[in-house]
């Protein structure tokens, strides 16, 4: 596959190995597994913002945080399924991916984000 632009009008490779144009549909909701992932990390770093000065990280502090990331792969993954032309979505998996120390799936993401999109500045200081 060669095409790497992103919006509304950019081929995707159909199962079947010819390109379609990604349907609205298929963006919407490849930008609400989007959000519901980004949300995820917001709830980690709710986690972090109440831990006070000198105070450990608990167990329990990183269950919740390995549950958002969790979340947050699974939704990318989703949001990637509707529209796997998107270099966002393959960068913010690597991202979390890195938080959950899964570096091999980090490093797939990333690699991928670049071959989509080799000017997107985000996926050089995620995968650095």
């Amino acid at each position: 596959m060669t095409e790497t632009t992103h919006n509304s009008d950019s081929p995707v490779l159909a199962q079947n190995g010819a390109h379609s144009t990604p349907v609205q549909d298929d963006i919407a909701t490849a930008e609400g597994h989007k959000n519901t992932a980004n949300e995820a990390f917001k709830g980690e770093a709710c986690l972090v913002a109440a831990i006070k000065p000198g105070e450990q990280r608990t167990d329990s502090f990183k269950r919740a945080a390995e549950k958002n990331y969790l979340l947050a792969i699974e939704r990318y993954g989703k949001a990637i399924d509707c529209n796997p032309l998107s270099a966002v979505y393959h960068a913010n998996r690597a991202f979390a991916h890195i938080r959950m120390e899964t570096y091999g799936s980090a490093v797939e993401d990333g690699t991928q984000a670049i071959a989509l999109d080799p000017k997107y500045v985000k996926v050089m200081q995620v995968c650095s």
